[in-house]
């Protein structure tokens, strides 16, 4: 895919209803960074969706040395970046949101972190498993730091 045609992409959750909080905040910056992350923010979450999130970001902290609170919520990311870093995408699961980051970390220092709001709607027929996949992902982390 090429990403030399427009300017920025935005990438969404994959299985949980945002408002457009981070879009908001993007604009309302001038666009200044590189990359957005929408870091949920609302607290009405399952518990073992929240306590997966926690143990993530101390995993991808220590093992990546991402300080990034949510790595799995949107991204709005500027197309020169993703088109340098889009070789490096191998995942075709819900880790390929960590890849991101991770690489475009590598490329600019120019990363905001922005809270968006989960609309009232939160999934509940989510496909997420919190311990299937948090455990894939754990796995995929350490394969990462491995090959980089």
């Amino acid at each position: 895919m090429d990403f030399t045609k427009y300017e920025w992409t935005l990438l969404t959750s994959a299985d949980l209803p945002f408002e457009f909080t981070d879009i908001d905040q993007a604009i309302n910056d001038n666009l200044n960074y590189d990359l957005y992350l929408g870091s949920k923010s609302n607290p009405q979450r399952k518990i073992s969706r929240v306590l997966f999130s926690k143990i993530y970001y101390l995993w991808r902290k220590l093992n990546l040395g991402l300080n990034f609170r949510d790595t799995q919520g949107s991204h709005i990311i500027k197309n020169d970046i993703l088109q340098k870093i889009k070789s490096h995408l191998k995942s075709n699961d819900f880790f390929i949101d960590t890849e991101i980051v991770y690489f475009a970390s590598h490329y600019t220092n120019k990363i905001l972190e922005v809270p968006i709001e989960l609309s009232s709607l939160e999934a509940e027929g989510s496909t997420v498993k919190p311990f299937k996949d948090g455990y894939k992902m754990l796995i995929q982390t350490i394969n990462l730091r491995r090959k980089n």
